[in-house]
């Protein structure tokens, strides 16, 4: 299974690490890959806060501030 419980991310199969990625103005941003989800997550969280400000729909990361 490829998917993942936050928005914006998603498992590679094949590498076991966790893509980003943000979609915005119809395009895809790839925004990397991490070893783990949380880490892939706060990069969806800093893509989104820097296109949409304070109306950015971030993921809600345990532990996160």
């Amino acid at each position: 299974d490829s998917s993942s419980r936050f928005r914006g991310v998603s498992l590679h199969q094949r590498t076991g690490k966790w893509r980003a990625y943000i979609k915005v103005e119809g395009c895809y941003q790839h925004l990397g890959v991490f070893v783990n989800e949380e880490d892939a997550a706060r990069a969806v969280n800093t893509a989104a806060r820097d296109a949409w400000g304070e109306r950015a729909w971030l993921n809600e990361i345990a532990g996160a501030s």
